[in-house]
């Protein structure tokens, strides 16, 4: 089982017979049943575990943010290209879902808009970006 909750189940060619073998050469898994009832006795642990991994990754949205603008620095010295960079980012931050989530985009929103703030759009970029934005909220650096 991962950290997140989900399952990665692998065939071991090695430790089949060769009636197994045979079938999973036709795209039948011999060992489906037990894969899904596997699966089954196991799926309100793992929804758990992924719920709280999701919620330690929501405590990280900032420090997540962090690391994409300085992998965009790292990337480019180009403003047009950082300004046009630092809005995506900007705008692919969650907006809706659980209380959690919404706070979890917006710190790191905040985070991306403080970067934006030191760029120096012009009320043309603004515009421009705006025009194109996903979010429901204006970019307003």
């Amino acid at each position: 089982m991962n950290p997140d909750g989900t399952v990665k189940i692998e065939d071991k060619p090695e430790n089949m017979d060769s009636q197994d073998k045979i079938m999973l050469e036709h795209g039948i898994d011999p060992y489906a049943r037990n894969k899904l009832a596997y699966l089954d006795r196991t799926r309100d642990q793992r929804v758990e575990i992924g719920k709280r991994y999701h919620k330690e990754q929501l405590k990280k949205s900032v420090l997540y943010m962090q690391q994409h603008v300085a992998r965009l620095w790292g990337m480019t010295k180009d403003v047009a290209k950082r300004k046009e960079g630092i809005f995506e980012l900007w705008d692919e931050c969650t907006e809706v879902g659980d209380p959690e989530d919404v706070a979890g985009g917006e710190a790191a929103r905040a985070f991306a808009l403080s970067y934006a703030k030191t760029l120096g759009y012009t009320p043309d970029e603004v515009a421009a970006f705006n025009a194109k934005r996903q979010s429901k909220q204006p970019f307003a650096p």
